[in-house]
């Protein structure tokens, strides 16, 4: 119990409001969720739990206040469906989508200059979710993971900027995801081309 004090007083809990009181168990939440989307080898398991975690995401970065945040991860829901539906679905296989996505990404922050004036730290998030747009669309789980860990990087970065902690953990759970899972498949891929029997990941 003393533990868990000190980590309250330590992310500022207890001085919180019950919104952001909140945002932070959510963020626990996700936390949790996001060590495990980039471990499985197969790419329609990464989309949903992606998609799972946008949803908690969104979620906390509104209840703590930030709205560029809750809508970048709102949209990476659309993102994340539409790019599960490719190779399923006609309507999901243009490239044209790739580009809408990141096209949304970008007018966020003109939207948030707009509405609260401007600030650089906008732009991190934006960027981060334009780049996790093209390593989500790629068919190869190894690029895949390796965009998804640069983007991760700079949203960690974003949130400590925001001194917003629980969402900087946050990033760095899929950080370790991402490491975790690249090491995986790659380890995976190199007993393949040897002709070794490769264990299941799955």
């Amino acid at each position: 119990m003393e533990i868990i004090r000190r980590i309250g007083e330590l992310i500022g809990y207890y001085e919180m409001d019950g919104t952001r009181r909140a945002s932070v168990w959510v963020g626990l939440v996700a936390i949790v969720q996001c060590l495990f989307i980039y471990t499985s080898t197969r790419r329609d398991r990464i989309l949903i739990m992606k998609l799972i975690s946008d949803l908690l995401w969104s979620a906390q970065y509104y209840l703590f206040g930030s709205l560029t945040g809750a809508v970048l991860t709102f949209v990476a829901v659309g993102r994340e469906t539409v790019f599960y539906n490719r190779g399923k679905h006609k309507w999901a296989d243009s490239r044209a989508w790739m580009w809408i996505f990141i096209a949304v990404m970008m007018i966020s922050p003109v939207i948030e200059t707009v509405t609260s004036g401007f600030s650089p730290v906008i732009l991190i998030p934006a960027a981060a979710s334009a780049l996790a747009v093209i390593g989500l669309y790629s068919s190869d789980t190894v690029v895949t993971k390796s965009l998804m860990l640069v983007a991760s990087l700079m949203y960690l970065a974003y949130n400590l900027i925001l001194k917003n902690y629980i969402s900087t953990l946050g990033a760095a759970a899929p950080a370790i995801s991402t490491v975790i899972g690249l090491i995986n498949e790659i380890r995976a891929r190199r007993t393949e081309k040897s002709g070794k029997p490769e264990t299941p990941e799955d």
